[in-house]
């Protein structure tokens, strides 16, 4: 069983940023996982996050009325391809425009297609393992690679607005192995695991003498692809 929680929390945010998290978000994430404030966070989207390495594409937004709003990144780049080693951070906190007409009408970042398995991927190579990739958007997002959906929260903030789904992922590849069924039909379970890492161009996963999962190359604990469960 998922546990599922649901949040009510005010807006706008303090920076008025179009797109922002509302009030006391990334705080209450913090809690809810069980992280200190000085553990260590990535935001791959997250040029006005208040926690963690903010990185974003860009360094400044020019609103459709001409205001400049600065930003403040820590790092300047694109979330497909994070410039960090693997198994770096505790938490990454993934909070993308929620698709391209918005990247380009809100953002003006247009120019850069969003592929959540790309940026998805890279956000789990960055994890440590048994660290979290949580994932803010207006959908329900897809199973990651190499984890196990751990905990979904909902978010109402204003009338006539979309909830906010933020999935929570473990990176956990001994769990998500169980969850196809390693232990049950090791044949079947790679062949779904092989067709998944196709996909994105990862590593292909073996069996060693034990019958245990094993991976070759430094991207090993990314290469088990979870189903989801809705229990």
């Amino acid at each position: 069983m998922i546990d599922t929680v649901a949040w009510v929390l005010p807006r706008p945010s303090k920076t008025k940023y179009p797109g922002s998290f509302p009030l006391y978000f990334e705080q209450k994430l913090l809690r809810e996982i069980g992280l200190p404030k000085d553990a260590n966070i990535l935001q791959p989207f997250g040029g006005m996050a208040e926690i963690g390495t903010r990185m974003d594409i860009q360094k400044t937004l020019t609103l459709s009325d001409g205001r400049i709003i600065p930003l403040h990144p820590d790092v300047v780049g694109d979330a497909h391809h994070l410039p960090f080693a693997d198994n770096s951070f505790d938490l990454v906190l993934l909070d993308p425009p929620y698709d391209d007409e918005q990247s380009k009408q809100l953002y003006h970042t247009g120019h850069i297609k969003l592929r959540f398995k790309e940026y998805a991927a890279e956000a789990v190579r960055v994890t440590k393992l048994g660290g979290h990739i949580a994932v803010y958007h207006w959908l329900a997002t897809p199973a990651l690679l190499g984890c196990v959906l751990v905990k979904r929260i909902f978010i109402e903030t204003r009338t006539w607005h979309r909830l906010r789904c933020v999935h929570i992922h473990q990176k956990d590849p001994v769990a998500a192995a169980r969850k196809l069924g390693l232990d049950r039909d090791h044949n079947a379970a790679i062949n779904i695991l092989n067709r998944g890492l196709q996909q994105v161009g990862l590593c292909q996963p073996e069996l060693n003498a034990s019958g245990e999962l094993a991976m070759a190359g430094s991207q090993k604990e990314e290469s088990v692809h979870a189903k989801s469960e809705d229990n």
